[in-house]
């Protein structure tokens, strides 16, 4: 860990140094951006909820225009994450399948990072659908993407110990008629095609008042996986569609209301996964192949109501919100169980339903004098059913019939307060008080199952305190420093327990786990505004960490707390802008070292090892030429993207270990523009590389792999209205 922090720490002198490296995504707009030499536009976030200028907010942050990335190629939140510092998506083989880890901060259960539309926290806080689901809303009608990292535990509340994903949408326009259609063709190679349609209107019913916005999205890929045993072509295929119904009520010029309708399902084939052994690094059964189809079925809906109201000294903000989520998984699990009943097939049949209820209020003080502050109250209500089934064919009897269901409750009360001591220099406390209560119950019939696994029920109830001081100091308009300590938490909750004479085997319940995340940075601007950067460095202490594993007594999946504390730290670094006239460049630098401070028996895992799954190290540079011909404005560019080695497990781990090595891989695009009309042509992993982008440990000598996705060319054509 001491060696991580002294190479961290001359490294960001040195590539703030650096003019010639720039950020995230975050400076083109819609179409194609047009060639100019000017100061390079403010980007307004409302990350610290209150609108501020992103390089204002004393955080580390990313921003990234989804609509700019989807005309290059980039339709999902796994191939963006690669511009952002220190944000992972462990791909799951399939749109939305997978997690969201920032800073490497995550050992298994609830997910850590926070996931947000608008205001609206998106999945469950506990349960299988929190940890399988990371919502995948780029091809929403987005304004942009705000990734926030570091814990923010006094605004966002449970499950935001790595940072905040938010998904901020386009409103309505109240004063014309707007919108676009947008059609994508690819075509893959060691596949087949995909084809991606996009489309929104928005329509002012009564002007300055009242207007709609309807937008959706079909995204259909015929897939590029095999099966390996029986020969069939692309057996992950899938259709993924999805829309949003929304409505502005300016009721006066004080008083607006946002009502908006998500709606997104899919149907997937299979999972993007290949079997291979990691032993040797080598596909069972060929490469971009597996062993046997995996159909997933995803609907999602949320429902949500937000009021603003402006008043003498502020503004009352209201968010109601309620969603309903349903995941069915069907696998066949023969050569499993297929001994118990000869010649039968049998099929597993797994999935999770979730019903979620959210209120928020916050009143926010207008940014005038020299204190400012923020204070609300927020609860939850989640209600979830898990189950898994056996299904036989013939059906002779039923092996296996686990139903879960689990109903867990939030209280909140919340505050950050500014004080300007200055106007340079500024400090924000801020306090957030949880109570939580968490309950789960069990049935489990069939053939396996055993009466002391039945009608189970495990209660638990935690109360948690989370706290923030900020720091910063405005040298200039264009320099800016903050320091930074947070705290975050996940909720504790209740596993399940067998009962033997009146002894329970196995953990009923888990703790809160609790990380101290200390950090500091720079914002600023370079040659005469036309270029931003944003260098920051942290440390995080996180004890108590919540962990994933199956106990070896009972045989059940739990979550616990680990014995010992996790420490981190790492680097973050982006620039971009305008190098030279008419050439734009954006590039990502990042480096995070997590690793446990004790054994960890239960995780396989030794004192000193790195957790798994994410790179210490990872890269992006992209770049743009611009430049007009004729009538058209015209763009060429290039990416290159670097990911570093990591290991899928820990070392002692009884599913195994496999190290993938590191690797990178190139885009390049050309695009045209002729006033409403765009045409773009991108070219993904254009050197075929083979890589895995996550990994899944099964057993020893058997894992899961999701592959980048082979060499891909398309093209994209807009118009906008």
């Amino acid at each position: 860990m001491k060696k991580s922090l002294l190479r961290i720490a001359p490294l960001a002198l040195m590539v703030a140094g650096l003019p010639g490296l720039t950020g995230p995504v975050a400076a083109q707009q819609s179409g194609q951006p047009e060639a100019s030499s000017e100061v390079i536009e403010e980007i307004i976030v409302v990350a610290s909820r209150r609108e501020e200028r992103a390089i204002d907010v004393p955080v580390s942050l990313s921003v990234f225009d989804a609509t700019s990335a989807v005309q290059t190629g980039i339709t999902d939140i796994n191939a963006m994450a690669d511009f952002v510092p220190n944000l992972q998506a462990q791909d799951g083989g399939a749109p939305g399948l997978g997690n969201l880890v920032i800073r490497g901060i995550y050992v298994g259960g609830a997910p850590t990072v926070g996931t947000y539309i608008d205001d609206v926290p998106y999945g469950g806080v506990v349960g299988s659908f929190a940890a399988s689901l990371a919502l995948d809303a780029s091809l929403y009608d987005l304004d942009r993407i705000e990734v926030v990292r570091g814990p923010q535990g006094t605004l966002y509340g449970a499950s935001s110990v790595g940072g905040v994903v938010r998904y901020i949408t386009r409103p309505p326009s109240l004063e014309e008629v707007e919108g676009y259609i947008s059609a994508d063709y690819a075509d893959i190679d060691n596949g087949e095609s995909a084809t991606l349609i996009r489309g929104r209107v928005s329509v002012p019913l009564a002007e300055d008042r009242f207007a709609v916005a309807v937008s959706g999205y079909s995204d259909s890929n015929d897939g590029f996986i095999d099966n390996g045993i029986t020969g069939e072509a692309d057996i992950d295929s899938f259709d993924y569609s999805g829309g949003r119904l929304a409505a502005r009520w300016a009721v006066t010029d004080d008083f607006e209301l946002n009502a908006n309708v998500f709606q997104h399902e899919a149907d997937f084939d299979s999972a993007s996964y290949e079997t291979f052994d990691p032993t040797s690094g080598q596909p069972i059964f060929g490469r971009y192949t597996t062993e046997f189809a995996a159909p997933r079925e995803l609907e999602l809906d949320i429902y949500s109501l937000t009021a603003d109201v402006n008043l003498s000294f502020g503004t009352f903000t209201s968010v109601t919100s309620d969603q309903t989520g349903d995941i069915e998984n069907l696998s066949d699990v023969t050569p499993v169980l297929g001994p118990l009943l000869p010649g039968s097939q049998i099929s597993l049949s797994s999935g999770s339903e979730i019903d979620r209820f959210t209120q928020e209020f916050r009143l926010t003080s207008n940014s005038e004098g020299s204190v400012e502050w923020i204070v609300g109250a927020y609860y939850t209500k989640q209600e979830s059913e898990e189950f898994q089934i056996t299904i036989e064919d013939p059906p002779v009897v039923n092996l296996i019939n686990l139903q879960t269901s689990q109903e867990y409750e939030e209280l909140a009360l919340f505050g950050n307060m500014t004080y300007a001591f200055s106007d340079a220099w500024d400090v924000t406390l801020g306090l957030r008080y949880s109570d939580n209560e968490n309950a789960i119950q069990q049935s489990f019939t069939g053939a396996l199952s055993s009466p002391l696994l039945d009608n189970l029920n495990t209660v638990t109830d935690d109360s948690v305190t989370t706290y923030l001081l900020n720091t910063r100091y405005r040298f200039s308009d264009s320099l800016n420093f903050y320091g930074r300590a947070a705290s975050g938490y996940r909720p504790g909750g209740a596993n399940l327990v067998v009962d033997i004479g009146g002894q329970l085997f196995g953990t009923p319940s888990y703790s809160p786990d609790d990380l101290w995340s200390y950090e500091a940075g720079i914002k600023g601007r370079l040659a005469d505004g036309r270029l931003s950067y944003d260098v920051g460095v942290y440390v995080i202490d996180w004890s108590d960490a919540q962990i994933g594993f199956v106990n070896p007594v009972t045989g059940l999946g739990e979550t616990g707390n680990a014995e010992g504390d996790v420490d981190a730290s790492g680097l973050e670094a982006s620039l971009s802008g305008e190098l030279f006239p008419n050439f734009l460049v954006t590039a990502s630098l990042a480096i995070a070292d997590a690793e446990i401070e004790d054994d960890e028996p239960n995780l396989g895992g030794l004192a000193g090892e790195s957790l798994p799954g994410n790179p210490e190290s990872t890269a992006s540079i992209a770049a743009d030429y611009l430049f007009t011909l004729g009538s058209a404005d015209v763009s060429v560019g290039a990416t290159w993207r670097h990911t570093g080695d990591y290991n899928s497990n820990f070392s002692q781990a009884v599913t195994g270990n496999y190290s993938n090595p590191s690797y990178s891989h190139f885009d390049i695009r050309a695009g045209v523009r002729f006033d409403k009309v765009s045409i773009n042509l991108y070219g993904t992993n254009i050197t075929d590389k083979f890589a895995y982008q996550t990994v899944f440990p099964v057993a020893p000598v058997f894992a899961y792999g999701v592959p980048l996705r082979p060499r891909t060319y398309g093209i994209n054509l807009r118009y906008d209205f």
